[in-house]
């Protein structure tokens, strides 16, 4: 799974707010999804959680190029 994680970081180093908002952004696509429990293990990660905790989901396009790289797994 990390291996896997590890293939979307060029996406979020392009993803406006990095790789921690897409990938909320990505868990609160789906319309059965209202919120997400992330995890941290320091303070850092949690400013970065709730940073990335705004703007709702992923638009359209940067949902078909997570997909694209999803596809190849």
């Amino acid at each position: 799974m990390i291996d896997r994680a590890e293939r979307l970081r060029p996406l979020g180093e392009e993803y406006p707010g990095g790789m921690t908002r897409m990938a909320h952004h990505f868990s609160l696509a789906p319309q059965a999804v209202s919120a997400i429990i992330p995890g941290a293990r320091n303070v850092n990660q949690v400013c970065e959680n709730v940073a990335a905790s705004g703007n709702g989901a992923l638009s359209p396009q940067w949902r078909g190029r997570v997909d694209g790289v999803r596809s190849r797994w």
